[in-house]
């Protein structure tokens, strides 16, 4: 007898890699300009769900360039160079990545490469 619903499910990549880096764009370019993590996401329309550890402790973001994005499962991965600035330690330069979905729902995950 089968079971309909059983087994995995597989999440279907939505959108184009252009797409993903314009959602993930502005991200970076408000938490550069000092907005904080909460006050961005509640000022999105539509709603977005953004984690970023680092930016949510108060770090700021120096610099940031943004990497080609690829498919990783049902998401958009794209890998960004950073300088970022711990408030006590100072600045460091970084190799982040971010996974970017657009559908259902927008998110942006902070996922650096040691998570991929």
């Amino acid at each position: 007898m089968l079971l309909a619903g059983c087994g995995e499910k597989q999440l279907q990549l939505q959108g184009s890699p252009e797409e993903g880096g314009q959602v993930l764009g502005p991200m970076l370019k408000a938490w550069q300009e000092g907005t904080s993590l909460a006050d961005f996401a509640k000022s999105r329309t539509p709603a977005m769900t953004v984690v970023d550890e680092e930016w949510a402790a108060g770090y700021t973001l120096k610099s940031f360039e943004m990497g080609t994005a690829t498919q990783f499962g049902g998401l958009w991965r794209i890998p960004v160079k950073a300088v970022v600035v711990h408030p006590q330690q100072g600045e460091r330069e970084r190799s982040l990545a971010y996974g970017v979905t657009l559908k259902p729902t927008i998110s942006i995950i902070r996922a650096d490469d040691t998570e991929f």
